[in-house]
């Protein structure tokens, strides 16, 4: 599955990670393959891909959002 194409730009929090060399190379990689510019963008998606695609983080922020609307109607 192709990355969509970069949007607009939005605004971007600054950080520093570090990663194995190979996960780095592999990420230039595919960067240049699908003609993504910006490695972050890169990154930002697949993190986006992850939080839509992890039953179990999935479930955990249901329970989340499922909890502060109950403590919400709590204190009515």
């Amino acid at each position: 599955m192709l990355i969509t194409r970069e949007p607009a730009t939005e605004k971007k929090t600054q950080f520093r990670i570090r990663m194995s060399e190979a996960v780095y190379n592999e990420i230039t990689a595919y960067c240049e393959w699908a003609g993504i510019r910006y490695r972050d963008f890169f990154i930002e998606h697949a993190c986006r891909y992850i939080f839509t695609h992890d039953d179990e983080w999935v479930t955990y922020k249901q329970n989340q959002s499922t909890e502060q609307s109950n403590s919400g109607s709590e204190s009515k």
